[in-house]
């Protein structure tokens, strides 16, 4: 079953959802940045070698000023150093399109006193600017100091002598050589400040990983593909990641949605499965469809759509899910949702939410129907016994919340247990009863439907009970369907 999942290839169509007050949610997504009429188009690499006044400023104080003699335009950045400690300060500074500037300018603090570097003479628009502007400290001069500029026209990391040059990507404040192949028999190298020592000083600690040698100038690679990035800080230790290409197949659950729905998948690789934001509407993507039709999940009549998706650098790592309104514009969207294997998605508002348990539970309730509706007369007391025996070790390998919670209060549309014509709504616990009453393994108590006739006084008040605390529980259930994991 689960492999006839993984390449099924169906039509679709997705989530019908209240709207609620979505306006208040701006697009957090780097699209919406590059359709801003502002939005910054060319980037450049600034470095400073800052030598023996590194260790006389105060923590996070150097800063870059660009700006035009006369005209103050100023724009202004913080720098980082490359790796803690280190004498060398950097940041990718991002610039609109119409933006030029004739001077830059160097500044830090020491014991809350700023220390300006003299400006210095350069100038640089979109279309004439390098990648890299390397400075280096020159002298003091009371309180002011002096520095050297230089440029170099690429930034570039190697292996095996063949050079991948570490291209603009303004969007996300980064540059980035994607497709970098290694196959272990040689070295890589990066060429910074126009020297090849920078190497290991460059590196994220989780880039660290790729390697099974590291030095000034060189570092033994392990085998793959990579993109190498130069970020615009020191997060995670340096300034440098090394991104290895990973494919893992994601199956995804949308919860509550229609077909009118629009997906939109981004992530750090770039690579986006649906186009630009908002994406593709999910009636148009041909690998979805909608699962689990005759069951009401947590007994909720609401549509459940499968979409399979690739997950793993450089593939999207979150998911956005859109309607549009009238006039074709963004009308309520989701917060940026991490995509998760096997997860499962309301319409959530909350950054980064995903529920794996549901996902789980609705993952094992497919199977389930799987076996139930190829009976004859879709009917589970029809079911074999080598059908129903893995269902039910599958089921009691669920934890006790995924069973309590979201498999044995869904129902489902199956034949009236009482014989009579027509088909009924049954909680899916009696289902899994009938399962196990025939694969001859124990649940511990839970009836199944040929057990219980629905005719019966005892059923009627078993019934009333359910009732009153489903609705008891009301508001729990809603929290735990919307739970972030």
């Amino acid at each position: 079953m689960k492999f006839r999942k993984l390449f099924s290839v169906i039509g679709l169509g997705l989530f019908a959802m209240a709207t609620v007050g979505a306006s208040a949610f701006a697009l957090k997504n780097n699209e919406a940045k590059r359709a801003e009429a502002d939005a910054d188009t060319w980037m450049i690499h600034f470095s400073l070698d800052s030598k023996e006044i590194a260790g006389y400023m105060d923590e996070g104080s150097m800063w870059l000023q660009t700006f035009t003699e006369g005209v103050g335009n100023a724009k202004w950045f913080q720098m980082y150093p490359i790796s803690e400690g280190s004498r060398y300060f950097a940041v990718n500074a991002t610039f609109p399109e119409s933006y030029t500037y004739n001077r830059i300018q160097y500044k830090f603090s020491q014991v809350g006193t700023e220390k300006w570097g003299v400006p210095y003479n350069t100038t640089a628009s979109k279309a004439e600017h390098s990648p890299i502007i390397y400075s280096t400290f020159g002298s003091w001069a009371g309180d002011d100091w002096t520095f050297s500029v230089n440029s170099f026209g690429s930034i570039s990391a190697e292996y095996d002598d063949v050079a991948y040059e570490l291209v603009e990507d303004v969007a996300n404040q980064r540059f980035i050589a994607r497709d970098f192949v290694c196959d272990g028999s040689d070295y890589y190298t990066f060429y910074y400040r126009v020297s090849w020592d920078f190497a290991e000083a460059l590196l994220t600690t989780s880039s660290k990983e790729h390697f099974t040698t590291l030095s000034t100038s060189w570092c033994s690679m392990k085998t793959g593909t990579y993109d190498i990035i130069l970020k615009n800080n020191n997060s995670d230790g340096g300034i440098v990641d090394v991104k290895k290409h990973v494919d893992t197949y994601v199956a995804t659950y949308l919860v509550g949605v229609d077909e009118d729905v629009y997906v939109y998948t981004f992530g750090e690789g770039g690579i986006k499965d649906f186009g630009d934001f908002p994406g593709t509407r999910l009636g148009d993507i041909p690998n979805a469809h909608r699962i689990l039709t005759d069951v009401k999940f947590q007994g909720d009549d609401l549509e459940i759509w499968y979409l399979p998706l690739d997950y793993g650098y450089p593939e999207a790592d979150h998911i956005i899910l859109t309607y549009l309104n009238e006039f074709g514009n963004v009308g309520t969207q989701t917060a940026d949702m991490l995509l998760s294997e096997g997860s499962a998605y309301w319409f959530s508002y909350d950054a980064d939410y995903h529920n794996d348990e549901a996902g789980v539970a609705i993952s094992f309730l497919w199977d389930a129907e799987e076996a139930r509706k190829g009976a004859t007369n879709e009917s589970v007391c029809n079911v074999s016994k080598a059908n129903a025996t893995p269902i039910v070790n599958a089921y009691k390998g669920l934890s006790d919340f995924i069973k309590t919670t979201y498999v044995n209060n869904s129902t489902v549309n199956t034949l009236k247990r009482d014989g009579s014509e027509g088909k009924e709504y049954v909680a899916y616990s009696l289902v899994m009863g009938e399962f196990a009453r025939i694969a001859e393994i124990s649940l511990g108590g839970t009836n199944s439907i040929k057990a219980i006739n629905i005719n019966t006084p005892t059923f009627i008040i078993v019934v009333a009970v359910s009732a009153a605390f489903i609705v008891g529980l009301a508001i729990i259930f809603t929290a735990k369907k919307r739970q972030h994991n």
